[in-house]
């Protein structure tokens, strides 16, 4: 009697962050086998550049894009020596440190960009000392995110996302049930907007409970009306009047006069499922400032 087929692996978690002043973005591709791709995404055609892998936990929402794209500031940890932790600037789509500030733990870390060389670190005072054999250009001048940096990674990112565009427009949203033996409430935390064209707005709720938390996205028209869901949806944000979305392992664009048609008008820009590690040595560019 033949076997059961084996179930099919996980999907990847896709986290995209994209640049300010140009048509460019990166991924980070997550696989529960705590390897992290960063892979870089051409906008303007939708063509998309692998780039190296890493073997431990990178925290995509402590990472940030510099407004050219050209840097990418980001949070890893494989807790072992030498650093345990740390903050690093790359050239994306390689992960080859130009600068690193160890941290030892996962208290903060990360950190986000105020311009082209202006960085902000969620580091405390003793934690801005670059690593031995690494230095920073005359013009990069980094500095701490506040006086209790380096305990508040949930600052860090509502930061980046106020500067991004999203406005907080509920400190709570619903109470829903979590699975499990005893029924216990999510935590709600803010509830985010982001203006589109046309006065449509992209919705973003992130809940917390103790086992996790989960983002749920939907789309609403100028006057509050939820006219698009996306369930299961890693990321979305707005490029002009397109909706980019992360949903199963793979990037979807939905153009915006086929927002009100729904998800099946979306068109898939690139499937991460089934992509396997393969060592990437960085080119001469990528390990210079």
């Amino acid at each position: 009697m033949p076997h059961d087929a084996s179930p099919a692996p996980p999907s990847p978690r896709l986290h995209v962050m994209i640049a300010s002043a140009a048509p460019v973005a990166v991924i980070f591709r997550r696989s529960p086998s705590r390897l992290v791709q960063l892979i870089r995404w051409h906008l303007g055609d939708d063509q998309i550049e692998a780039g190296q892998w890493f073997k431990g936990l990178i925290h995509a929402a402590r990472c940030d894009l510099s407004p050219s794209g050209q840097y990418l500031i980001y949070f890893a940890a494989i807790h072992r020596a030498p650093y345990g932790s740390w903050t690093a600037i790359s050239r994306p789509p390689y992960l080859t440190a130009l600068a690193l500030w160890p941290k030892g733990d996962s208290r903060g870390g990360g950190g986000m960009f105020t311009g082209e060389a202006q960085v902000v670190l969620d580091h405390q005072p003793k934690e801005m000392v670059l690593a031995e054999g690494f230095d920073l250009p005359e013009n990069f001048r980094p500095t701490s995110i506040a006086a209790h940096s380096g305990w508040t990674p949930g600052d860090l990112e509502e930061r980046k996302a106020l500067r991004d565009g999203w406005q907080v427009i509920a400190e709570a949203g619903l109470l829903y049930p979590v699975p499990g033996s005893r029924p216990r409430p999510f935590m709600p935390m803010r509830q985010h907007e982001k203006p589109g064209e046309d006065g449509l707005r992209l919705r973003r709720l992130r809940s917390s409970f103790e086992r996790g938390h989960r983002t749920e996205y939907a789309v609403t028209d100028r006057h509050g009306r939820m006219i698009l869901t996306l369930p299961n949806c890693d990321w979305a944000d707005w490029q002009g009047g397109d909706l980019l979305y992360a949903q199963g392992g793979a990037l979807y664009r939905l153009r915006g006069g086929s927002l009100a048609q729904g998800l099946a008008q979306a068109e898939q820009v690139h499937d991460f499922n089934g992509t396997q590690f393969a060592p990437l040595a960085p080119p001469d560019w990528a390990t210079r400032w």
